[in-house]
């Protein structure tokens, strides 16, 4: 489970919240990111957030900060439709056209057709997903197992 903070900005439905999130850069976290071109580049740009509709069925109220748990499921599953369907489509296409036909650019065409279709379906899947209970929720507070470091 990955957990992250957001704030309220809209009550969806009884069941549904819209929150925003920072979207985190990789930046700031080392000590050569005043020296890093990418780190500059980082600072200049406004902070980037990210609207997200969330299961919430605790009563919140609009501007206030909740944590919010996200599946890694979800992330695996929806990373395995925006990437590897569109990419399998377009693999499937390039290899049936070129043994029908030897013509680069109409391969390359219906190679891209293909490639779009299938995110266009992934487009589709992916809604239909997050109506069924893929979506992140609402946690009162994060559950965080204790470990004990032993030195040797």
């Amino acid at each position: 489970m990955l957990y992250e903070q957001a704030k309220v900005l809209k009550r969806h439905n009884a069941d549904l919240i819209w929150v925003e999130t920072q979207i985190k850069t990789s930046c700031n976290a080392c000590q050569h990111n005043s020296d890093c071109g990418t780190g500059l580049v980082a600072k200049t740009l406004a902070p980037k957030t990210n609207q997200v509709l969330v299961e919430c069925r605790h009563p919140v109220t609009e501007q206030t900060m909740v944590t919010i748990a996200v599946p890694e499921q979800s992330i695996v599953l929806g990373s395995l439709l925006l990437y590897g369907m569109p990419l399998a489509f377009f693999m499937l296409a390039l290899v049936l056209t070129q043994n029908i036909l030897s013509v680069e650019l109409i391969n390359l065409l219906a190679a891209g057709l293909f490639g779009w279709l299938g995110f266009m379906l992934a487009k589709k899947l992916s809604h239909k997903l997050n109506q069924h209970s893929m979506l992140p929720y609402v946690v009162e507070e994060i559950k965080a197992s204790s470990f004990v470091c032993i030195e040797k």
